[in-house]
């Protein structure tokens, strides 16, 4: 039974999340916690997860880069919440504090709720429902180098559980961004979830999704739209997708996003993912697989956030974001 339910949720995890195991060998996801590369908010799903440059007042933002915190995200609280597919809930709440003179401490909950599964023993005679779930708990802390420089690194405590199986797992990541206000630049570097398995699933490997990132954002002169582009995966570079040219495999660890700004009051984001498009595409009819998008609307201390993104057959992904600041 654990053998048949490993198999599905490893695959929709490979499918949708893009692991760092080549195409074809999908079934490497759910045994490294691969929940933890889902968005944590609308804004990043949006912008095709391409935040680890970006300057951002995300209470989320932690999650992007650890360096991210700031003052701007001083005070913020934010939940977030997809119907998933196959009607799984996924969601993450999280909160940012400022502490004058010292550094910006992030805080935050990421959940997935796998619904319930039919469980068959290996002869395929029903065994009764059972349920799947993960659980990450995440602190971060980020302060200033220099004037223009910012580091930080975040703590997760991960837990995830299926029947009656579980593993558990801890992990930290490490940012550095460089900002330069007056050109409006950034660029900044990241590795995640660095650690170590403290308990298996039975006699399954249980390993940790490391995600080696390098990023670039760049707000345009004469037009309020800020362009990122964010490298990932970067330490299993070429191995992403099988039968693929070498710039299809550099493009499979690059992402895009474009945030322009309409006023005070309204963000409209778009975000592109090679890799997630080129293993969801159908080739027999137009396809926005890999393409997503959607708006922010400011409302002073209350912010919306909504994302869509196409995930080919298995329909789309939509993304709610509630931010607020007591």
């Amino acid at each position: 039974m654990m053998l048949r339910v490993g198999w599905m949720l490893s695959l929709l995890l490979g499918l949708l999340i893009g692991p760092p195991a080549a195409h074809g060998q999908l079934g490497g996801s759910l045994s490294e916690f691969g929940f933890l590369r889902l968005d944590t908010s609308a804004r990043s799903a949006a912008l095709g997860s391409s935040l680890t440059a970006a300057p951002s007042t995300d209470a989320a933002a932690f999650y992007y880069n650890p360096a991210l915190g700031t003052q701007a995200t001083s005070n913020q609280v934010m939940a977030s919440y997809t119907n998933f597919i196959a009607d799984s809930q996924v969601g993450t709440v999280a909160y940012s504090h400022h502490i004058d003179g010292l550094a910006t401490v992030g805080a935050g909950v990421r959940y997935v709720d796998w619904g319930s599964f039919d469980g068959r023993d290996a002869q395929g005679v029903p065994t009764g429902d059972f349920a799947a779930r993960d659980v990450a708990l995440t602190v971060g802390l980020a302060t200033a180098l220099t004037e223009r420089i910012r580091y930080g690194a975040n703590v997760h405590l991960v837990y995830s559980a299926i029947e009656s199986a579980r593993a558990t797992a801890a992990a930290v990541d490490a940012g550095i961004q460089a900002h330069w206000p007056e050109q409006q630049w950034s660029v900044a570097a990241s590795v995640h979830h660095l650690g170590r398995t403290l308990s298996d699933f039975g006699t399954a490997s249980t390993d940790l999704p490391v995600d080696w990132r390098i990023g670039v954002a760049k707000e345009l002169a004469y037009l309020p739209l800020q362009v990122s582009v964010t490298g990932y995966d970067l330490h299993n570079f070429g191995t992403a997708l099988e039968d693929e040219p070498p710039l299809g495999q550099a493009l499979a660890h690059l992402t895009l996003g474009l945030e322009l700004e309409l006023g005070e009051v309204l963000d409209v984001r778009g975000g592109y993912n090679h890799r997630r498009s080129r293993e969801l595409v159908l080739n027999d009819r137009l396809d926005w697989a890999g393409f997503g998008g959607g708006f922010g609307i400011d409302l002073g201390p209350l912010r919306a956030d909504y994302a869509f993104t196409s995930w080919s057959s298995f329909g789309g992904l939509h993304q709610i974001s509630l931010q607020l600041e007591p």
